[in-house]
């Protein structure tokens, strides 16, 4: 097999050589929300506060001999066989899956985080969860599933009532692995500025070459996309659907999931929070 793994960078997309600077605005969808106050940033919603806690969590965090790890929701055959569970046969404890696509919740790190007042809070921080589509699919198809995928994008933070801009980024932007890649940042009134909140990414062989993904000899092409940021989506939504008096407005698509128009109205059935020392073991 190719030793792929000398090449560090992916090719580039023809339109992505004409981008000049970090990237080409492709359009902005919905309109910035409109506020007869002065809109505030997410940590300075007094009420969410109640059920937040975006700062100083060391206090929070103790030892108890434990190491407190994430591991991974799927596993190949063989290590499930060692584990001594049988993944062969008409009753197993498994099951497969052979899509073409795949959605994952999973948890990114980040060890760069940001002192600046913009991006102070949850906005950038070293663990967060989000939810990330992958796609495989034949080398034609790819550029395809990369809008199908940044459609499914689209369509989320419009139902959420979230002014947001589409960007196609440059090459010094791409990473090692992009074809070409989509980035969308929403408005974010509180912080006044526009927040990045998803990507989606060609990848074409980049990834399948070096993993050894094909089909009939041939090889074929993966596509990323990031459906849900978990942090950064608050931000949006909470600093986008706030009111005056600090509550926000629930959009329609999330109201069967919370009972009431307006969240944090009422903060009577809020737990009080009392910040504690963590005991630490020796």
């Amino acid at each position: 097999m190719p030793n792929f793994l000398n090449h560090n960078e992916n090719q580039i997309h023809p339109e992505v050589e004409k981008i000049e600077g970090d990237f080409t605005i492709l359009k902005y969808v919905c309109s910035q929300p409109k506020f007869d106050f002065q809109p505030l940033p997410l940590e300075s919603l007094k009420k969410l506060k109640h059920c937040l806690k975006a700062s100083n969590l060391s206090n929070y965090c103790g030892d108890r001999r434990f190491k407190l790890i994430s591991v991974p929701d799927i596993l190949p055959d063989e290590l499930i066989e060692k584990c001594g569970m049988h993944t062969k046969g008409e009753r197993t404890q498994v099951y497969n899956l052979n899509p073409h696509y795949y959605g994952n919740t999973c948890r990114c790190y980040r060890a760069e985080v940001s002192n600046i007042s913009e991006e102070k809070g949850v906005y950038r921080v070293h663990q967060f969860t989000k939810v990330e589509m992958f796609g495989v699919c034949l080398p034609e198809d790819s550029e395809k599933m990369t809008l199908y995928f940044r459609s499914i994008q689209e369509e989320l933070y419009s139902l959420l009532g979230l002014h947001y801009r589409v960007l196609d980024m440059a090459k010094h932007e791409l990473g090692a692995q992009a074809y070409r890649k989509y980035d969308i940042e929403a408005w974010m009134p509180g912080r006044k500025k526009y927040g990045e909140i998803s990507s989606c990414s060609n990848c074409s062989d980049y990834q399948a070459k070096r993993l050894n993904i094909h089909s009939n000899g041939n090889c074929l092409h993966t596509v990323n996309g990031t459906a849900c940021a978990i942090p950064r989506l608050i931000i949006a939504l909470a600093e986008t659907h706030q009111t005056v008096d600090g509550s926000i407005n629930i959009p329609n698509v999330l109201s069967h999931y919370i009972t009431g128009k307006s969240l944090f109205q009422n903060l009577s059935s809020f737990p009080k929070l009392t910040p504690v020392q963590a005991h630490r073991y020796e």
